[in-house]
């Protein structure tokens, strides 16, 4: 190893430039190791109570006719739903057993 053996020759600038790599890793990995541990619970939190909103943007114009007044572009309305399993496990599990149980048991004598 051409660097260790260099060291060995206590070279000072080669040194320092070592001791100042190792530190700086150092610091990287302390850092690393405060955000992924230490303040783990905090960004959890913010991650919990994000949410996607709505924004309605108007559009700009509405039908487009050509000269002769037939449409030729008209507007449709869109939706999106977006659904969670995690979140809705939990309610629809306990919706779906306080709905479909009771019916169950009234079945079954």
């Amino acid at each position: 190893m051409l660097i260790f053996d260099q060291l060995k020759k206590e070279d000072r600038p080669l040194r320092l430039l070592a001791w100042t790599v190792l530190i700086g890793l150092g610091v990287l990995l302390i850092g690393l190791w405060h955000v992924q541990v230490v303040s783990s619970k905090r960004y959890l939190s913010t991650q919990l109570h994000q949410s996607l909103r709505t924004v309605r943007v108007p559009a700009i114009r509405g039908r487009i006719l050509d000269r002769n007044g037939l449409s030729l572009v008209d507007n449709q309305p869109s939706y999106n739903i977006n659904l969670y399993l995690e979140e809705l496990r939990e309610r629809f599990y306990f919706e779906h057993t306080n709905r479909v149980l009771p019916e169950f048991l009234r079945q079954n004598p």
